[in-house]
């Protein structure tokens, strides 16, 4: 026959100590060895810029002749890539600040205007 051990009063006190300080860490979570998260395993997209409509969307439109804006967006349906759509800014750019200076905004054709040529340095096609 074999006799159970009987933990000692002092034993049994430190036992209620240990599980009381390990529950404690539990729940503050200092019990688990939590690891930082790795780095994601997918690389972030690069922004791709506004579309002509968001960035006409900005710009106060009715300073403008309705032709104006598909004039915009028509240019910009040949950029595939992010260098093509700065040449084409730049040449947007130019040319309106031109027919501005000009005071020509509502007299131009915006429905025959030659868009900025991307391959071309922005020169109108």
């Amino acid at each position: 026959v074999t006799r159970t051990q009987i933990p000692s009063t002092s034993m049994a006190g430190q036992m209620t100590q240990q599980a009381t300080a390990l529950a404690q860490r539990m729940v503050t979570g200092a019990a688990l060895k939590i690891k930082p998260a790795a780095s994601p395993a997918y690389r972030a997209v690069p922004q791709v810029a506004k579309k002509p409509a968001q960035a006409a969307a900005a710009v106060d439109l009715s300073k403008f002749p309705p032709s104006f804006q598909p004039w915009v967006e028509r240019c910009f349906e040949r950029c595939r890539t992010e260098p093509e759509r700065a040449v084409v800014t730049a040449g947007l750019t130019k040319r309106i600040k031109e027919v501005e200076q000009q005071g020509r905004i509502w007299l131009t054709d915006w429905d025959k205007e030659p868009c900025p040529n991307p391959h071309a340095g922005g020169l109108p096609t």
